[in-house]
């Protein structure tokens, strides 16, 4: 795995852990009482929204890519002579 595709999986990793977090919290105090929270919770929702299908967009990514390596290491060493 190349240097930026372990940046990648260790980014999303953090992605996939903080998302549901923030999607999480900021709904619940998006239904708290009137003032400031629940405006500071939509964003926190919407934001931990954005990050968890960021994740899982890049996890496919990854997973693709992997797939993609995988698949020209087998075609090569099957025409390697023997």
């Amino acid at each position: 795995m190349t240097p930026s595709l372990r940046k990648l999986d260790v980014l999303v990793g953090i992605w996939i852990v903080v998302g549901p977090i923030l999607l999480v919290v900021g709904l619940l105090f998006a239904f708290s009482s009137p003032g400031l929270m629940p405006l500071i919770g939509a964003v926190c929702a919407s934001f931990g929204g954005i990050l968890l299908i960021g994740a899982l967009a890049g996890k496919v990514a990854l997973l693709a890519v992997q797939a993609v390596n995988e698949g020209a290491q087998a075609a090569a060493q099957e025409h390697l002579p023997q």
